[in-house]
């Protein structure tokens, strides 16, 4: 297996995508009783407003994987862009050899070479993974994200 991992517009990779989203959801939601519902207009403006980065992984031209980023100036402070990752999945077929290691690497080297400050990625408590991958990368955990389910 060779994975080739690309940055892609969003307008151009929002359909590949699609068939992903509900094994990612089906894998990681914490809540699985709310159902899927991207709100793809709201991507489509972020990426008009340059405020979107998706990083690909495909095999054989096929994708297997992605990472999404929100990038923009920190309302806290205004000269400095950050970058959050909204989502990033890897199909259980596409995680090794290192393929995730890669993936990780290849956004860092993007959004550093355009300037960002700060890259955020959120990591589920109950699926640690992506957070060993992140530590042995050089991130630290800087914040604990809690959340309660009152609706």
């Amino acid at each position: 297996m060779t994975v080739a991992i690309t940055k892609e517009p969003w307008s151009a990779i929002v359909d590949e995508i699609k068939p992903l989203l509900e094994a990612h959801r089906s894998a990681l939601a914490v809540h699985k009783d709310i159902p899927l519902g991207p709100n793809y207009q709201i991507y489509t403006i972020a990426e008009q407003f340059g405020q979107l980065r998706c990083f690909i992984a495909r095999d054989d031209g096929k994708v297997v994987g992605y990472a999404v980023f929100s990038v923009r100036a920190h309302l806290h402070y205004k000269s400095s862009v950050w970058a959050w990752n909204d989502v990033i999945w890897l199909s259980p077929e596409s995680r090794k050899p290192r393929v995730g290691f890669r993936l990780v690497r290849f956004c860092e080297a993007e959004l550093t070479a355009e300037g960002v400050a700060v890259i955020d990625w959120g990591v589920k408590t109950a699926h640690p993974a992506l957070g060993r991958v992140l530590s042995r990368e050089g991130y630290e955990p800087v914040e604990v994200r809690y959340e309660k389910r009152v609706n």
